[in-house]
């Protein structure tokens, strides 16, 4: 697979790779990425991801379960050359839910509105666009919440890979993606 690095200070636009990538953002100090496409035309899945890691769509994914704050998961996946997971497809959230979603669990995804409250953003720095999967009646800011999980089982109300602003403070599971 060839990749592509670009400064961190570039985001992807209509114009960032050329016809024959496809263009991932939010790469830590590496910016964006340009990925290749298949002869096809169709995004590369044979990506080759480190050992322990999972491929889909162009992307390694990785569940951590030992907790940890949101600010230090954050730090520890770009430690790893990652970033906490960005969902940006309905089917990207499905094979989160299939690989690492299994009876009530709780795990931090990249999502902060800690900047402004409202204006949810990746930690990547870019801002929630196009797919969201918010459980019901969130995000509520139910006592200062700025931080987004992504949430499996019964926790009130049957949650199915929903998403909840939680404090950013708790010590959960996260999942990175590079």
């Amino acid at each position: 697979m060839e990749v592509i690095y670009q400064p961190v200070w570039s985001y992807c636009s209509s114009d960032s790779c050329s016809p024959s990538h496809r263009c991932q953002t939010g790469f830590t100090e590496k910016g964006y990425r340009c990925v290749a496409k298949d002869s096809a035309g169709e995004n590369d899945n044979t990506t080759e991801c480190p050992s322990s890691w999972n491929p889909f769509e162009g992307s390694c994914y990785k569940l951590y379960t030992e907790g940890k704050d949101w600010i230090t998961s954050k730090a520890f996946c770009e430690n790893n050359d990652a970033q906490l997971v960005k969902i940006e497809s309905a089917e990207e959230n499905d094979f989160i839910k299939s690989q690492y979603l299994t009876g009530n669990v709780v795990y931090w995804i990249g999502l902060t509105d800690a900047e402004n409250e409202g204006t949810w953003k990746w930690s990547d720095g870019s801002a929630l666009t196009g797919y969201i999967n918010w459980h019901f009646n969130e995000p509520n800011d139910m006592g200062g919440e700025d931080c987004v999980q992504i949430v499996l089982g019964t926790h009130s109300k049957i949650y199915n890979a929903g998403w909840n602003d939680a404090t950013c403070s708790i010590s959960l599971g996260f999942i990175c993606e590079k």
